[in-house]
């Protein structure tokens, strides 16, 4: 079996040693949840791509071949991306309970300087990470009209940045930080992104993993809800990226992708109705912007450590998803569908979530939401794939 890695945070963290949401704590529950059932797209480097990397085949080649620890980290993900988020914070990981509900809590913080995200689990063990990390790629500062897309539109400021290390027990941590803040008021901030975990060495038998998304902030608190219209409607647009397990199918129509699996970020537009009279929302990711399909950052190296670039994965998916809006401005379905025009997709499972702002406009509408999903998928002849990610989105004009 043969690993494809993109050229991005999470392929320095395998193969060298190897958007905002709400604050506070709230219990939850997995009721009310209803049962759960691409035009060749062309792939841009949205944003500045992290710079190629210069791998040595020899350090490569060894995780190449360990599949056992590649189906360790399928299963994560897969764990993560069916997981039904939870709220506190949006939080939707691969450590879930009996019911399928997120057990991890992400909470995000921002002092006016430095954004910190620590998770705690279950048993109540924690780990930080963020931007007092050095970064593996930036920080870089968000555009003005990339701050348009996230979920707070007051924030005149923000950054992102990719971070991986080392930790002194020999495991490995990698992540994505997004941060935005009112550089008149950095109490008003929103932190969001993901994370990859190792219980050890990065692909040696019998590591664990651990993979999570989240959103946070004070704008998005179920102990703070915001006060939603009786009626009307309102359209949101935004972004959201997560991360990726692509397995390519055995048969020969493959090429050289046949049985490889390819591990990455993808980064997609996102189009929200809420109609406020109904309590309803309709959320459709890569809607409306074809030039923004899942982006593929970079190269990846061959077993032979020569170079090609990701033109197989099939990137047109479109994820739908409707669920009920709480009063308090939350929403959580497993009414999730992923179609492909390019290759129909023929299973799907998988599970959203989020929270409306309770900062509102000029008219009373919420100014922005944010949230979590994901799913897994098969396709024909034996190619599948999982992915979990986290989306923001602001009014339309």
């Amino acid at each position: 079996m043969k690993i494809h890695y993109p050229v991005l945070v999470f392929a320095a963290v395998m193969l060298s040693a190897c958007g905002g949401g709400g604050g506070g704590s709230s219990s939850n529950t997995a009721s009310n949840m209803p049962e759960t059932p691409e035009t060749s797209a062309s792939r841009t480097n949205f944003g500045a791509a992290p710079d190629t990397l210069n791998l040595d085949p020899n350090t490569v080649d060894p995780y190449l071949k360990d599949s056992n620890a590649s189906n360790v980290y399928e299963d994560a993900i897969q764990g993560a991306a069916t997981a039904i988020p939870r709220f506190g914070s949006i939080t939707q990981s691969s450590n879930v309970d009996a019911q399928g509900l997120t057990t991890d809590h992400a909470t995000g913080s921002f002092d006016g300087n430095t954004a910190t995200i620590t998770v705690t689990r279950a048993d109540g063990s924690s780990f930080s990470f963020g931007e007092a990390f050095p970064a593996y790629w930036g920080p870089r500062d968000f555009t003005q009209a990339y701050l348009r897309k996230w979920a707070v539109s007051s924030h005149d400021s923000g950054r992102r940045s990719y971070h991986s290390r080392t930790l002194d027990d020999g495991s490995y941590h990698a992540d994505y930080v997004g941060v935005s803040w009112n550089s008149a008021n950095t109490n008003e901030y929103a932190v969001w992104g993901y994370w990859l975990r190792s219980d050890g060495p990065f692909f040696e038998p019998g590591v664990a993993f651990e993979i999570g998304a989240f959103n946070d902030g004070p704008t998005m608190d179920p102990a703070n809800p915001p006060t939603l219209p009786e009626s009307g409607t309102a359209t949101y647009t935004g972004e959201g990226q997560g991360i990726y397990h692509h397995q390519y199918g055995p048969g020969p129509e493959y090429g050289e992708y046949a049985g490889a699996i390819e591990i990455g970020q993808y980064v997609v537009p996102y189009e929200v109705t809420v109609d406020f009279g109904q309590s309803s929302i309709e959320v459709c990711g890569n809607c409306g912007t074809p030039s923004e399909y899942f982006g593929l950052w970079g190269d990846g190296r061959k077993t032979d450590g020569t170079f090609y670039r990701f033109d197989a994965v099939p990137t047109a998916y479109r994820l739908e998803g409707t669920a009920t809006v709480n009063s308090d401005g939350s929403f959580r379905s497993q009414q999730v569908t992923l179609t492909n025009p390019d290759k129909p997709v023929t299973s799907f499972e998988g599970s959203m979530g989020g929270l409306l702002s309770n900062v509102p406009d000029a008219s009373g509408n919420p100014e922005g939401l944010a949230g979590t999903n994901g799913g897994t998928y098969t396709h024909a002849g034996g190619e599948s794939g999982s992915f979990v990610g986290t989306f923001g989105a602001v009014l339309s004009p």
